[in-house]
């Protein structure tokens, strides 16, 4: 059997507030994951952006860094990449 690698985010900003929060999960092999992480690494080196990148901060003069950092992820074959908005009510509701 296969093994596989799984890194999940959440976006934490809205939780104590009403309304959706979202759930996103990277899932791959282990080699893929350490590929990916050298490719991050190097767009983190070329462009000096080491910090949480929020696409509600993103500035025209950094449109094109955010989306070739999303690409990363996008563009790979081998790489599944998992968006969830959950949300809330009496109960979670997950839509995908």
């Amino acid at each position: 059997m296969a093994k596989f690698y799984y890194n999940l985010y959440c976006d934490e900003s809205g939780i104590e507030r009403k309304g959706a929060f979202y759930f996103g999960a990277i899932h791959c092999s282990p080699m893929r994951a350490k590929r990916l992480e050298k490719a991050i690494n190097e767009f983190r080196n070329r462009t000096g952006c080491h910090r949480e990148m929020k696409w509600t901060k993103v500035s025209a003069k950094m449109l094109s860094a955010y989306t070739e950092f999303a690409d990363i992820f996008l563009k790979d074959h081998y790489a599944t990449f998992l968006l969830t908005k959950i949300e809330r009510g009496q109960h979670f509701t997950i839509i995908t």
